[in-house]
C-alpha cells in the first residue's frame, strides 16, 4: 500500500516537473505544434514580402504615434474656444494670462493678503508691465462699452464709505481703509500693525469684525429698501 503511493506521488511529482520547467514544456509543444509553427512562419513571411514591397508607398507622417495627434487636437480645440468664448476676443496667450491673475487673487485672498500688483507678480513671478497690460487690455475692450460700469463703481465706493463712517469706530476705520485700499493704498496686517503699535493677529481681529459689521449692516440696510419699496 505505502509503495503504491509513493509510486504515485512520484509520478505526480514528475508531471509537476515537466509542467513547471520551461525547457520540458517549450520542447512537448514544439512536438505537437510542429504544423502550426509552420504556418506562422509561412504567414510572417508573406507579411514581411508585403510590408517590403509596399514600404516606399506609405507615407512616414502615418507611422506618428496617435497620442501627439490627440495632443494637437486638444490644443487645437482650447484655443478656438478660448478665442470665441467672448464677443471681444482675446488672444490666447492673454486668456491664459488673466487666468493666472485672477488665481493668484484669489489665492492671496484666502490668505488674508490684499491682491497688490506688487504681490502678484510676485506670487506669479511676472514682470508688473505684463500684469498691467492684460489688465489694461480688458479694461479698453470691456468696461468703456458699459456706459454703467463708471457709475456704478461710483455708487457703490460711495455707499461703503457711509457705511464705515456711520458703523465703524476711529481705528477699525483706519485698519478697513488700509487693508482694503480705500484711500490708495494697500497694506497687509503686518504692515498695520507697525503703524499704530499693535501685534499682527489683533489687528486682523479687528479688521474680521469690522468687515462683519458692515457685512451685518449692508445685509439691514437691503431689507428696509425692500420694505420701503413694497
Amino acid at each position: 500500500m505505502r509503495a503504491s503511493i509513493a509510486s504515485s506521488v512520484a509520478d505526480m511529482l514528475r508531471v509537476g516537473a515537466r509542467l513547471v520547467d520551461p525547457c520540458v514544456a517549450s520542447q512537448e509543444l514544439s512536438c505537437k505544434r510542429k504544423p502550426e509553427i509552420r504556418k506562422q512562419k509561412y504567414c510572417k513571411n508573406a507579411e514581411n514580402d508585403y510590408c517590403k514591397s509596399n514600404a516606399k508607398s506609405i507615407s512616414p507622417v502615418s507611422f506618428m504615434p496617435f497620442f501627439f495627434v490627440w495632443g494637437f487636437l486638444l490644443q487645437g480645440i482650447s484655443r478656438a474656444l478660448t478665442a470665441n468664448s467672448r464677443i471681444v476676443r482675446l488672444p490666447s496667450h492673454l486668456r491664459a494670462r488673466l487666468s493666472l491673475i485672477h488665481n493668484a487673487k484669489n489665492k492671496l485672498q484666502a490668505k488674508g493678503i490684499t491682491p497688490s500688483l506688487d504681490r502678484i507678480a510676485e506670487c506669479l513671478n511676472m514682470s508688473h508691465k505684463k500684469i498691467m497690460n492684460a489688465m489694461e487690455y480688458i479694461a479698453d475692450n470691456h468696461l468703456e462699452n458699459n456706459p454703467w460700469h463708471g457709475v456704478r463703481e461710483l455708487a457703490l465706493k460711495l455707499e461703503v464709505n457711509n457705511l464705515i463712517d456711520k458703523i465703524l469706530g476711529e481705528r477699525e476705520k483706519y485698519i478697513i481703509r488700509l487693508y482694503y485700499g480705500l484711500d490708495d493704498e494697500c497694506l497687509s496686517w503686518e504692515e498695520i500693525s507697525k503703524r499704530i503699535s499693535l501685534s499682527r493677529e489683533r489687528v486682523r481681529q479687528v479688521g474680521l469684525v469690522a468687515v462683519e459689521k458692515l457685512k451685518q449692516a449692508a445685509r439691514k440696510r437691503r431689507m428696509e429698501a425692500l420694505l420701503v419699496e413694497r
